[in-house]
């Protein structure tokens, strides 16, 4: 629901149209009333047993579905979202992310190069060198596995750029230079030659 959310609200910056905006702020607020502020959380939604999950499986931290793409959502709608609740849902993205969504898949979709996204973005915003360098060392880590994991079932290499061997090439070269590498998951455009 963010994501949907903030891409409304794009849409309405782009097209100067305030009723998409309004629809996007309200879709965010939708979805807020599934974070707990108290613990930090977000409601798990899914049903577990359909994808073979314990009940007690630790926060889902991906792009397309979980903490860290709600949290790139607050982040990037951040310029029109009114409130503090945000802030405190950026917060908790990335502290569940940082916990959790690391060192399964490299991919974008749901994996660490993904996941690198919600770091790479809140340092932009804040322009805190150190959540960029954070942001370094996990790719770096990342980086350094023995084999390239990519977002399939049973880990199957495939070509793709949410799920596979591209977006986890394109996702190196990302975190090597945010300022120059636009990031496709948040809808950049290309960046104009210096």
């Amino acid at each position: 629901t963010g994501g949907m959310g903030w891409a409304l609200g794009l849409a309405g910056e782009l097209l100067s149209e305030d009723a998409y905006v309004r629809a996007g702020i309200e879709a965010i607020r939708y979805e807020q009333e599934s974070f707990d502020p108290g613990t930090g959380t977000f409601a798990e939604l899914r049903d577990h047993s359909a994808f073979d999950l314990p009940a007690d499986a630790p926060p889902t931290t991906f792009w397309c579905y979980g903490a860290m793409g709600i949290g790139l959502s607050r982040v990037l709608a951040s310029r029109w979202l009114p409130g503090s609740l945000a802030g405190a849902e950026v917060e908790a993205a990335l502290a569940a992310t940082r916990a959790h969504g690391f060192g399964r898949s490299q991919c974008l979709c749901h994996g660490d190069f993904g996941n690198l996204e919600l770091l790479l973005q809140a340092a932009a915003l804040r322009n805190d060198p150190g959540l960029r360098a954070e942001a370094t060392g996990l790719a770096h880590a990342s980086a350094a596995r023995q084999e390239w994991a990519c977002g399939t079932v049973s880990g199957v290499q495939v070509p793709g750029l949410m799920t596979g061997l591209a977006g986890i090439g394109y996702g190196m070269l990302r975190a090597a230079g945010p300022d120059r590498v636009p990031a496709v998951i948040a809808l950049e455009p290309p960046s104009r030659p210096e």
